[in-house]
């Protein structure tokens, strides 16, 4: 349900799918047939209300003996002794086409092989952004900066959100790398971008995904919630395949060797003070090494208008957290106690926290 929920989600943010299908989620036919039902249930109207995971499980269960087949299952046979002999998905691409009469996507061909014979892809590809298509995050770690709740230095760790295109950043030091600062975080940034990326390409951090899959991903709920709230798509890199957000990457070793060396900070106010000030300077107007380009100036010539608008309130970070319920009616959060209706004895439940002042919690079977 998550593959199909990114696709309706891009799809709603006007991707066509031969882009779609260039981005990895699926072959063009299955975009095709994700597409068809989706229009006739309504879903990709953009002022609609996105579907749930039990409705798209409804309807696409009940379509998908009929119109979600691979359109490389019927070569099963065939490709599985090609695999075996180490060729590579191109190579049986073209030996489907002219020996086979093959008619579906070469992408169909990538994914089926991917899913079922685990293919292990070697070479990689040089990947391009338009303004505006997506940003890429992820955490470096930080310097140790005196914690006046503490009394100590405590160790740190920085956020980082790239924007694809221009190359302009975010960036913010944090004391965890939890759900509540993974969230929050983004919604700094986007505050700062004054707009949101359509998709925003990730690693597999535990704040971020709970099963990391090179087909079905599972995310972190909370950063679900968050992303369906806000109309991002969530693209999760495939395990030990980095390649896919070099952008960040190169970021992360660009941040600790320009901005921390030889700085000191009074507090970590004071080092998120200086490292706003460094990327709207000294980041921001350097020439870039791949693009030649100035990142502040290509972000306010070319990317900025191209996000996405920003809500006119922002979702509250909530943490979702798996609990049972004792025989005394009450449920165990945070070292606190919550009481709960009886008849939940027993029984596994879903809280819902809002951070940080924990407004209510919600509970949820």
């Amino acid at each position: 349900m998550y593959e199909y929920r990114q696709i309706i989600i891009q799809m709603r943010l006007g991707y066509k799918d031969r882009e779609i299908a260039r981005a990895g989620l699926a072959g063009r036919k299955k975009c095709k047939d994700i597409r068809t039902i989706s229009e006739f249930q309504g879903w990709l109207n953009p002022n609609g209300k996105i579907p749930s995971d039990s409705e798209l499980q409804l309807v696409f269960n009940k379509n998908k003996n009929k119109t979600m087949q691979s359109s490389a299952a019927p070569h099963h046979e065939v490709i599985g002794p090609l695999v075996e002999s180490g060729h590579k998905s191109t190579t049986i691409y073209r030996h489907l086409v002219s020996k086979h009469n093959y008619t579906g996507s070469y992408t169909a061909i990538q994914t089926y092989i991917y899913k079922n014979f685990k293919e292990q892809r070697a070479t990689t590809t040089p990947l391009t952004f338009i303004a505006g298509e997506s940003a890429q995050v992820d955490f470096g770690q930080g310097p140790l900066i005196y914690n006046p709740d503490t009394g100590k230095k405590q160790k740190t760790w920085f956020f980082i959100m790239v924007l694809s295109y221009s190359r302009h950043m975010y960036a913010e030091l944090v004391w965890h790398q939890d759900v509540a600062s993974w969230i929050g975080c983004h919604a700094r940034a986007f505050n700062f971008f004054n707009g949101i990326p359509k998709k925003v390409i990730i690693d597999n951090a535990k704040c971020a995904v709970n099963k990391a899959s090179n087909t079905d991903p599972v995310l972190q709920k909370s950063y679900y919630d968050f992303a369906s709230d806000l109309g991002f798509a969530v693209s999760a890199c495939a395990p030990r395949d980095p390649q896919k957000k070099g952008r960040v990457e190169a970021g992360v070793k660009y941040i600790k060797s320009a901005f921390f060396p030889l700085r000191e900070f009074e507090d970590i106010t004071d080092a998120n003070e200086q490292l706003k000030q460094w990327v709207l300077g000294d980041a921001g107007n350097r020439k870039h090494g791949t693009t030649g380009k100035s990142p502040l100036n290509e972000f306010i010539d070319f990317e900025q208008s191209m996000l996405l608008p920003l809500p006119k309130v922002m979702p509250e970070v909530a943490t979702w957290k798996p609990v049972k319920v004792y025989k005394d009616c009450h449920i165990r959060y945070e070292k606190n106690l919550y009481s709960v209706p009886y008849q939940h004895v027993g029984e596994s439940l879903w809280i819902k926290a809002l951070k940080p002042l924990l407004k209510y919690i919600k509970i949820m079977n």
